[in-house]
């Protein structure tokens, strides 16, 4: 693989990853990478950013607050909706038979890499997440 091309060494082991200098952290513990980080090492990740930017629902939040604050700048966002918080304003967008003509993207907070990410014009579906 292109790791062993570089003469890098991949290492699963928790207890052994403390010697290497690269750490590619693909899961949820983020926050506790960072608190075993020496100053030789490097992580993928900016600190501070996890809760800022990776969470889906506060990264909504964000990008909204730069949509009022530079709306020309940002006008290329997609409508979002953080759910239960703004659930009255995404109810407006269906029928009352709760379908929509529009396809909604649900992604729940907390999955990762795609998981429980899907399609929908039904308001209950949405209701679920």
């Amino acid at each position: 693989a292109e790791v062993e091309s570089r003469g890098w060494k991949v290492v699963r082991n928790a207890n052994k990853a403390a010697a290497c200098n690269v750490h590619w952290v693909d899961e949820s513990g983020v926050a506790d990478a960072f608190q075993k980080v020496q100053p030789w090492m490097r992580i993928n990740h900016f600190p501070g950013t996890h809760n800022a930017l990776a969470r889906k629902s506060r990264l909504a939040r964000n990008m909204a607050r730069m949509q009022r604050l530079f709306p020309a700048e940002y006008n290329f966002l997609p409508d979002s909706w953080v759910l239960p918080d703004d659930a009255g304003e995404l109810e407006r967008q269906f029928d009352d038979t709760g379908q929509s003509k529009s396809i909604f993207i649900a992604k729940p907070d907390a999955g990762t890499q795609g998981r429980g990410i899907f399609l929908t014009n039904r308001l209950d579906r949405l209701k679920q997440v």
